[in-house]
């Protein structure tokens, strides 16, 4: 039998992208939440949706490489939010409103 595939949609991905030394690379995004799913999502095949946690113009050939070996390798799959849409959200309504 075929086990149901498990689907997350939250605000950021377990992994934030950031660019060191000129190379893009991803580092263990915080929270809870990251933890908590690990075990599941890697039971299941699961696809994880989400910002990754970026918004630095440079070198677009490297960063979309990282997100095609986050999605190979993690089921990471990343969704573009504008910088000012991201800011936005984290310091208005997240905050404001969520908690």
């Amino acid at each position: 039998s075929t086990k149901p595939r498990l689907l997350v949609v939250s605000n950021r991905l377990p992994l934030t992208a950031k660019r060191v030394s000129g190379r893009w690379r991803g580092e263990r995004s915080s929270g809870g939440l990251v933890a908590a799913m690990a075990p599941l999502m890697a039971g299941t095949r699961g696809l994880w949706l989400g910002w990754p946690g970026d918004s630095l113009p440079g070198e677009p050939e490297g960063r979309a490489r990282l997100m095609a070996e986050w999605e190979k390798e993690h089921g990471y799959v990343a969704v573009e939010i504008p910088p000012k849409v991201s800011r936005s959200f984290y310091e208005g309504y997240a905050n404001d409103t969520l908690w």
